[in-house]
């Protein structure tokens, strides 16, 4: 990823982080009993924002995105920075964007190339990237590339970043080699079950509904 390149879109996110400060958002976190540090809220709601104002409707996106990857085929992979300024960035592009944007803002996480179940009755599950983040031993997902629509405000959408609480030995489970599966996660905003992991999307193995453990390990 070049940085160069996404500098005004990394500015876009220090920008908003300065302007809306934690103690102004808290209230409407309390009242909509969303259980996240305000601050880590902020990051990713000006993450959200930054991402939502560069990926607009684009009917073609996974085409425009496939034939970027081909024509690197046998070459230099191409950089994440050309799929977000092009309007193509999916799912990895944007969590990889999420992971440099959070580092720059002091949130530890990390990035996962995983699979996601939005419904444990459905038979498939879809290959994924997100995020993993850990704010003081609490363990949080956060799907950039799915923010929640909330309405319009001037002709721009406007969104809240979709951060999921996972169980406390969700890394675990998912660097566990012998055992894909999914691990269920609950939407901060409605608790609403949604499931995370590793699976290679092709079938589902096992859905897990895991309870927490203690602290998890976050080397590597």
């Amino acid at each position: 990823i070049d940085e160069e390149r996404i500098a005004p879109l990394l500015a876009d996110v220090q920008d908003r982080i300065d302007t809306l400060p934690p103690e102004q958002i808290a209230p409407w976190l309390e009242q909509a009993k969303v259980a996240v540090d305000p601050a880590t809220f902020v990051k990713l709601w000006s993450i959200t924002m930054a991402l939502n104002k560069v990926a607009e409707e684009n009917p073609d996106r996974g085409l425009q995105r496939r034939k970027q990857y081909e024509l690197a085929a046998g070459g230099t992979s191409p950089s994440i920075d050309e799929f977000l300024l092009n309007n193509t960035a999916e799912c990895a592009e944007m969590a990889a964007f999420a992971q440099v944007a959070m580092q720059k803002s002091g949130v530890s996480s990390k990035l996962v190339n995983g699979s996601v179940l939005l419904d444990k009755n459905w038979e498939y599950g879809e290959e994924h990237s997100y995020n993993y983040i850990d704010v003081e031993g609490r363990p949080l997902i956060y799907d950039p590339a799915n923010p929640i629509p909330t309405g319009w405000d001037d002709g721009q959408p406007r969104v809240l970043p979709r951060i999921m609480s996972a169980p406390a030995d969700f890394l675990a489970n998912i660097r566990n080699p012998a055992q894909k599966c999914f691990i269920e996660c609950t939407d901060v905003y409605g608790n609403k079950p949604v499931y995370y992991g590793v699976n290679d999307g092709a079938s589902v193995f096992n859905v897990m509904s895991s309870e927490p453990a203690g602290e998890n390990s976050l080397e590597g």
